[in-house]
């Protein structure tokens, strides 16, 4: 038997509603950076807990808080400490945001730019997919927002890279990928090897005024957030661990698990292929005419069970919609992805080409897509 999971988002009203009294409000940041927090009057209940943390010591932190319930804020309010902290012109500072997906690192890109172009901050995106060979670039950057693997291509030769060396806060998105087996060790040497350059810069220097390297790590699903916390704590103060309960998830999930036998007869590659067949029947059964996002484990599965999807079901588009695929589908590169475009469905991975992976983000944004894997 193989367990088919179904996870539900229903826009209701969650319990941090109730807790107005400890909501923490947005006029406690100073006035020159309240820009980057203007879209809401109240920090949330985990962003409100975190808050002290963040903006008024400089301890590494860790957050273990579910999907949806405000993390990106928590960086946010890391990178306001440091600002407060760091007298203007920002000249030597460096931010480094990591996440493990480019899709992720792209769209961190496009928001903080909008959010701290204005006070003077500019980023830099620094991952496969994109071409910055040219290090002046990174050098006058802000804030680098970067993949694991790409950091550790820069970082290997620090003590003869300036930028290292300037990086005052590391923010790690994410962190659950440390158990990942493939990409794992990667994230850890990272980290390992910023915390050595910090060590090693303060013992170097002769009245050991080298400026803390502080880590922030956020997850929605470390069981082991004390461990991760442990490994950040520097020499002189533990790293606080924040966990924040799924019953605080800003946006209620109803989980569902579907069970699919599977005979004796049948390899898991095949039985993995019949599990396309079934999910017109769940989408059907459970989507409340929603868009739909369904995960595969691989590019390939992503690619062919949309494929299966295109013959099993038909969604009712309206002329507009249609119109506005037909627009997305025109300029896309995969003729495959153009093709099932049109039947209101697509696919997205990291192998794909930007510009495509864009236009489906966009697609699916929008609400014009019904399906995407």
């Amino acid at each position: 038997m193989v367990m088919m999971r179904v996870f539900i988002h229903r826009f209701e009203k969650g319990t941090t509603g109730r807790n107005l009294e400890i909501l923490r409000a947005v006029t406690e940041i100073p006035t020159q950076f309240r820009c980057i927090f203007k879209e809401f009057p109240y920090f949330n209940y985990a962003q409100s807990k975190a808050l002290d943390d963040l903006l008024y010591t400089d301890r590494n932190f860790v957050i273990c808080a579910p999907t949806g319930s405000g993390k990106t804020v928590m960086f946010e309010l890391a990178i306001t400490r440091l600002l407060m902290e760091v007298p203007m012109p920002w000249l030597n500072i460096k931010v480094v945001y990591m996440a493990p997906i480019k899709a992720l690192c792209s769209q961190r890109f496009d928001d903080w730019k909008e959010k701290f172009g204005p006070i003077g901050l500019s980023c830099k995106e620094l991952t496969g997919d994109t071409v910055v060979d040219d290090l002046f670039e990174i050098h006058h950057a802000h804030i680098i927002i970067t993949t694991p693997e790409k950091w550790d291509s820069m970082t290997r030769r620090w003590k003869d890279n300036s930028i290292v060396q300037l990086v005052r806060l590391f923010l790690i998105d994410e962190v659950h990928v440390i158990k990942d087996e493939s990409r794992g060790a990667t994230l850890e040497v990272v980290v390992s090897r910023m915390k050595t350059v910090q060590s090693s810069l303060w013992r170097l220097s002769e009245n050991h005024d080298v400026p803390p390297l502080r880590f922030v790590a956020v997850s929605a699903t470390i069981p082991n957030a004390e461990d991760i916390a442990e490994w950040l704590s520097d020499g002189k103060m533990p790293a606080v661990c924040l966990k924040v309960d799924e019953d605080q998830r800003p946006v209620k999930l109803r989980k569902i698990v579907l069970g699919f036998p599977c005979s004796d007869s049948q390899t898991e590659f095949k039985f993995d292929l019949t599990l396309n067949y079934k999910i017109a029947s769940v989408i059907q059964a459970y989507s409340d005419q929603k868009p739909v996002l369904v995960f595969c484990a691989t590019r390939k599965g992503v690619q062919q069970a949309a494929s299966v999807l295109s013959k099993d079901a038909k969604f009712l588009l309206s002329v507009e919609q249609k119109q506005r695929l037909q627009k997305s589908a025109n300029s896309l590169k995969d003729s495959k992805l153009r093709d099932l475009l049109m039947y209101g469905l697509a696919y997205h991975h990291a192998g794909m080409e930007v510009s495509d992976r864009k236009i489906i983000e966009g697609a699916f944004t929008a609400g014009d897509l019904p399906v995407l894997f």
